[in-house]
């Protein structure tokens, strides 16, 4: 190999390197991430909507296990005037879940198929 070669990997050894270190200060650096502003005026505070979500716990152990989210909204106007709706998901309290199981019961109770023969539509 020549002198040429080698200073040619070199630069190039050189370019890749600086260019990866680069990439990894510029996904570390603080400034960079994006600071949510305050709301100038909460219109409405957080309400539930009346929606409601099953999801799957992340970890693998609990198969089978189900996690009740509710949904809840509110209004607030931003600073130039408009107003914006936020929506999040939250996990649901004892008293809620009872709720919703008590909803679905009393909607359930007259539409169950009873345990016989008769294949007429219900």
């Amino acid at each position: 190999m020549n002198i040429l070669n080698i200073t040619n990997y070199m630069a190039a050894a050189m370019v890749v390197g600086t260019v990866g270190i680069a990439f990894i200060v510029w996904q570390l650096w603080p400034a960079r991430k994006r600071k949510q502003h305050a709301p100038t005026k909460i219109i409405r505070d957080w309400q539930p909507t009346g929606n409601i979500n099953f999801v799957v716990p992340f970890d693998t152990k609990n198969h089978g296990a189900y996690l009740l989210e509710v949904e809840e909204d509110r209004e607030i106007e931003l600073l130039g005037g408009g107003n914006s709706r936020e929506i999040r998901f939250r996990l649901a309290t004892l008293a809620e879940a009872v709720a919703v199981v008590k909803s679905y019961n009393e909607n359930v109770e007259g539409r169950i198929r009873p345990a016989g023969g008769d294949d007429e539509a219900v």
